[in-house]
């Protein structure tokens, strides 16, 4: 049976398992899932975006990424939050990827969101301030400036990162 325990942006709900035959108590985070996109101009530079999140408690590099609160579908949304984000026009959308190049639970521990990553390429773009009040900067950076911002430990997002690993594996094969 599942109790709700709290209400508010995330709920939390109260829930018992039987696990092995034993009766075990769990809280869940009830968060939406969500959709990104390492996205690539034609120059082969990376977009990143800069935005304040709560956990960390400071403004973080990422890759552009947004819940999943519509009924359209992972790519639709996508392609809206890289307007949203980027001021990219679906226009200079040359390709997304058929199917997630990577697909994740974010919090595996206490929630059941998932987050979906595709492949983005797009016209060539620029580094640029963006109407969206989440969003502090737009950039495109090299593959050695993605390198560079991993090792130094500037990169501390877990789709980012598993985005870098993702292209750097794809890099080698």
């Amino acid at each position: 049976m599942d109790k709700l325990v709290y209400d508010g942006f995330y709920k939390v709900w109260k829930t018992e398992v039987k696990i092995k035959g034993v009766k075990k108590t769990y809280e869940k985070v009830d968060i939406r899932s969500g959709v990104g996109g390492l996205v690539t101009d034609e120059d082969g530079k990376i977009c990143l975006v800069t935005q304040y999140r709560i956990g960390p408690g400071k403004s973080i590099k990422e890759i552009p990424a947004g819940i999943i609160d519509k009924k359209l579908t992972n790519k639709e949304i996508l392609i809206e939050e890289l307007f949203e984000e980027c001021e990219i026009d679906k226009n200079d959308i040359m390709y997304i990827s058929e199917n997630p190049i990577l697909s994740y639970y974010m919090i595996s521990g206490g929630s059941d969101c998932k987050l979906e990553i595709y492949e983005v390429k797009v016209k060539k773009q620029h580094n640029k301030i963006v109407d969206d009040v989440d969003v502090e900067m737009v950039e495109w950076i090299t593959d050695k400036q993605f390198d560079e911002l991993v090792e130094n430990g500037e990169i501390v997002d877990n789709k980012t990162l598993l985005s870098y690993y993702y292209m750097k594996n794809k890099k080698r094969v």
